[in-house]
């Protein structure tokens, strides 16, 4: 995900043929911008795949990343990568019911402070609109590094 495609050329996922291309998602509202345009295209040489999305709330709209995704047969699984903004979009009641498994990597350093997590785990509303957290169940966590890593399944409602 990559609204503004500041994807740098040089990174490693285009440069190192040992490595899978990614597909790169950005706003569809810079499309014809002449900028995007020429980096679009030059991603695109290099092999990555750039898709165009609607934007919500001034970014890659995540729900139409998962549809777009979701129609790619060589698709298995998605690995989101960032801080706590996407993982809490990830989340957040409109898009947990496309989530079935998450691993989550912690390093013991919170940028922005406390306040960058503050909403890491929102809760849903059951049907009378009673607020509900989701549950999460810890399928196996270990230290690597100075990190902390877990993984954890959507708990039974």
């Amino acid at each position: 995900v990559d609204t503004n495609l500041r994807t740098p050329l040089d990174c490693k996922l285009l440069r190192e043929a040992r490595c899978r291309k990614p597909v790169i998602f950005a706003a569809s509202s810079n499309e014809n911008s002449r900028y995007i345009h020429e980096k679009a295209e030059k991603l695109r040489t290099l092999g990555a795949q750039v898709i165009f999305v609607d934007l919500f709330n001034g970014r890659v709209c995540l729900r139409s990343v998962l549809r777009k995704v979701g129609e790619m047969k060589e698709i298995e699984s998605v690995m989101i990568e960032g801080g706590a903004s996407i993982l809490t979009a990830m989340l957040k009641p409109n898009l947990v019911d496309l989530v079935s498994n998450i691993i989550v990597t912690i390093a013991p350093t919170f940028i922005g402070g406390l306040n960058s997590i503050q909403e890491l785990m929102p809760a849903q509303t059951d049907a009378s609109g009673k607020v509900v957290p989701v549950k999460w169940n810890v399928q196996h966590m270990c230290q690597l590094g100075g990190d902390v890593v877990m993984c954890l399944s959507k708990g039974r409602e």
